[in-house]
Parts: structure tokens; C-alpha cells; sequence
């Protein structure tokens, strides 16, 4: 009842006493990480994830935020997040109501705390101890206002994370941004970025300042995050209650991770699943699939690394769609008849994908096996009957236009529309 629209980290210390009261021993949550991919309601999809390190901002309690700096009784404040309470108390969550609420609030509460964070040890600890994730995480933040989208494929010279990360900081850390006296105006010397290059020393300074201030944003907000959860983890241990989290078997396109990661990603394809009993086209999941190869060669740095800091709030792992850890049905990112069209603004079904890795089938052994009708096997199976049962009265215009006769009653689509 104390929320602000919807569940919060620091809710589910009731749910753990619940659970501890009845004799249960394990609560199990759906992911918990930020997906604010296209920041609005589309992000409510928790397995499309931004960042798999970074926690979701709904999930943060302003009222706790304000506590930790000893400002439970700054009315203003609370008078806003009462406000913000009552109007999104509804039947379902608005999300991108929620959103916007914590968002604002946060951004007033980082105007009033942010110099106090270089001050705080356990603020320090949070940002060195996570550095490895939240320096990407808070420049893709940055570059994502700055470009207006998260496509990091037409983010210009940014598309290269070392680079935009250098530019960015010009050397400096994350820490340096919540110091007042740190000297933060040399960070983008000669040039702006992207689209919106220039040689105005002012305009750069003015960047900057954009830049320090969405990265501020995004670094406090985690922070408040990680110490509410972990708060969380703390009282389920105490009460003997495992906290079970989930790990998705994919990661958004346009993430943190496949812009810093992308060589461990195979960005030309995306996971699925065949046709079956409920999708007679198949799936397609919009993900691209992970390149084993690569991410053997790294020595799988990227998964300790993830499953390490898991371990920060959860026990156990249900692992999404294990199976596709073995093998992984997948779908052509785009149509190769037209070039034009993005990912972005078509999904192939997922009829048109095929298992990786995949033991192949030899022409001997299917003759082994009296098979000789490759075609019935490889090709759609067009019969009179099909085509009757589709276009009735208007059969020999279809037949004319679309299909060649083969054998019997068999026939193939022409040339021109045998493209997926």
C-alpha cells in the first residue's frame, strides 16, 4: 500500500516474513532488470532486457531513498511522492505512469544529495566494486537521451563503446562526476559527437553537463536499487528464505551488453522457436543468439561475470528456456529480398528458421531409407486440392499467376516468389 504503483524492492521484505510465517522456503520473481529499451510501455516485457547488470528503476522506493539521507521529514517531498501514490493506485500498472513519476522524483532527490555521494563510503565501495558494468551502462543512458533511441547501430562513431566510454569520460571515473570540484570541462576536447559535430568549446561544456547529469541519474538510481534489494536478500537469509531469481535466455538487439559485447552476439539472426500446436508460423523472439565461439575465447568471461553478480541478490536461478542453452531454433534478422527494411520494423516468422547447432542429414541416408521425394521434405507441398481450398472461384488466375505445374497434381511457386 506504500508503493508508488506498483511492486518495490523494499515490498518484498513482507513477503519474506509472510513466507517465513506459513513455512515456505523459497519465493520466485520475475526478472528484475532494467528494459527501458524504448522507454515507454513496450519496456514492461521483462525479458527483453537494457542491461543485465542494472536493476529496474520502477522497482526503486522513493520513501527509502530519502531515509538513507536522513530526509524522512522533507515534506515537500513526501507530499509529492504521496501525490504520486494516490494518482497511480489503480486496477493495473501504468507503466510508463510509473515511470515518469520516479523518474521525476529521483531526478529532485539527485539535485539535493549528489554531492554528498562522493562523501559516502558505501556509495565509493558500489561504484568502484561495479565499475566493469555501470561505466557502459551509464554512457549508454547518456548517449541514449542524447540520440533520442537505443539503437547503438546508428549512434555514429559511438558505435564503438571504447570509444564513446573515452570521449565521454576523457579519462576520468564515475565517481569524478558526483565530486563539485572535479574539472569535468575537458572530457570532449575539439568536437561534439555523433550527427551533431561542431568545434563550439561552450556547446561541448553545455554536452557534458547533459551527459554528467543523465549519467549522475542513472548511477544513483542504481545504487539506491542495489542497496534496497540487497536489503531484501539480507532479511530472507535471516529468515531462512531463498530468493529465486530468473535468467532470461536472451538480451534485447539494442542493449547495453550487445553494444559492448557485440562480437559475442549473433546480431544477423534472432532466437525463436519452430512451428508447433500453438503458433502454426513459429516464433521469433527478436533476440539475437549468442556466439559460443567467441565467448569461449573470452573464457565466458561475460556469463561469471553475470552469474557472479546475480549472486548479489538471489540464491537460485530459473534458468528461461534452458534448452536453448543446447541448441537454439533461429530466424534471419531481415528479409534478403528487401535489403531496405530493418529489423526494426519487420520480424520473419519464425517458419523460416532452423535449429543451431544442427546434425545434418545425408542425401545416402535418406536413399538408405527408401526416402527419394527431396522435395516433399524441402519445399512447401503445393497440391490442387491447397489451391482449390484457397482461392476457389479465382484458381486459374492464381495458378497463372504464382505457380508452375511439376507432376500429378503437385506444383511450385515461380522463381520470382520462391523468396522468403
Amino acid at each position: 500500500k506504500d508503493s508508488v504503483g506498483c511492486g518495490e524492492f523494499h515490498d518484498l521484505i513482507q513477503l519474506v516474513e509472510l513466507a517465513s510465517m506459513t513455512n515456505m522456503s523459497v519465493i520466485q520473481l520475475l526478472p528484475v532488470n532494467d528494459t527501458s529499451v524504448h522507454d515507454n510501455w513496450m519496456d514492461s516485457y521483462p525479458y527483453s532486457a537494457l542491461s543485465v547488470f542494472a536493476l529496474h528503476p520502477m522497482y526503486i522506493s522513493l520513501p527509502q531513498v530519502l531515509a538513507h539521507y536522513g530526509g524522512s521529514g522533507d515534506a515537500g517531498i513526501l507530499s509529492e511522492i504521496e501525490g504520486h501514490r494516490r494518482a497511480l493506485d489503480g486496477p493495473t500498472v501504468n507503466y510508463e505512469g510509473v515511470m515518469k513519476a520516479k523518474g521525476d522524483v529521483c531526478g529532485k532527490l539527485l539535485s539535493l544529495y549528489w554531492k554528498r555521494c562522493h562523501r559516502d563510503e558505501e556509495f565509493n565501495d558500489f561504484v568502484e566494486e561495479n565499475a566493469f558494468w555501470l561505466s557502459p551502462y551509464a554512457t549508454f543512458c547518456a548517449m541514449k537521451s542524447f540520440f533520442g533511441h537505443s539503437d547503438h547501430s546508428d549512434w555514429g562513431s559511438m558505435r564503438n563503446p571504447a570509444y564513446a566510454i573515452k570521449r565521454v569520460l576523457g579519462g576520468r571515473t564515475l565517481k569524478d562526476l558526483f565530486n563539485p570540484d572535479a574539472d569535468l570541462s575537458l572530457a570532449l576536447p575539439g568536437s561534439s559527437i555523433g550527427s551533431r559535430q561542431g568545434k563550439d568549446p561552450k556547446g561541448n561544456e553545455a554536452l557534458l553537463s547533459s551527459f554528467a547529469s543523465v549519467m549522475r541519474h542513472a548511477v544513483f538510481v542504481q545504487f539506491h536499487l542495489h542497496l534496497q534489494f540487497a536489503k531484501v536478500k539480507h532479511c530472507a537469509e535471516a529468515s531462512a528464505v531463498a530468493l529465486k531469481g530468473d535468467l532470461p535466455i536472451g538480451v534485447d538487439k539494442n542493449s547495453v551488453e550487445c553494444w559492448v559485447k557485440r562480437e559475442c552476439f549473433r546480431m544477423d539472426v534472432c532466437a525463436g522457436s519452430p512451428p508447433d500446436y500453438y503458433s502454426n508460423e513459429g516464433q521469433n523472439w527478436g533476440f539475437p543468439t549468442y556466439d559460443w565461439e567467441a565467448m569461449e575465447r573470452e573464457g565466458f568471461s561475460w556469463w561469471k561475470e553475470r552469474l557472479s553478480h546475480m549472486a548479489n541478490f538471489f540464491h537460485a536461478y530459473r534458468i528461461d528456456h534452458i534448452l536453448g542453452f543446447f541448441r537454439i531454433w533461429e530466424v534471419p534478422a531481415r528479409n534478403k529480398a528487401k535489403e531496405e527494411v530493418s529489423a526494426d520494423d519487420i520480424l520473419l516468422p519464425g517458419l523460416l528458421g532452423r535449429f543451431r547447432p544442427v546434425l545434418t542429414i545425408q542425401r545416402s541416408e535418406l536413399d538408405a531409407r527408401g526416402i527419394w521425394d527431396i522435395d516433399r521434405l524441402c519445399k512447401p507441398y503445393i497440391t490442387m486440392d491447397l489451391l482449390e481450398e484457397l482461392f476457389g472461384a479465382d484458381l486459374a488466375q492464381a495458378v497463372a499467376a504464382f505457380f508452375l505445374f511439376k507432376r500429378h497434381e503437385y506444383y511450385e511457386f515461380k522463381e520470382p516468389f520462391t523468396e522468403s
